[in-house]
């Protein structure tokens, strides 16, 4: 979870939760991991999100397969 435009971020819980202090003129934050899609989220006057991410169905045809192995 990161602020827009922005280098403050924070990482969840094993939950989701995340404590992010946010600046004065940011309005909008960033939820995003691997293999989901991210989502945009204006902050104007909410100090609680509920979010649900959606599976980035791109990334599933993404997957590289390295085997390794001796005969």
């Amino acid at each position: 979870v990161r602020v827009k435009d922005s280098n403050v971020g924070a990482i969840t819980n094993e939950s989701g939760d995340f404590v992010l202090n946010v600046p004065d003129n940011a309005t909008t934050i960033v939820v995003s991991s691997i293999g989901y899609v991210a989502q945009e989220i204006n902050i104007s006057g909410q100090s609680v999100f509920n979010v649900r991410l959606a599976v980035d169905q791109r990334q599933l045809e993404e997957v590289v397969f390295v085997g390794y192995g001796t005969q």
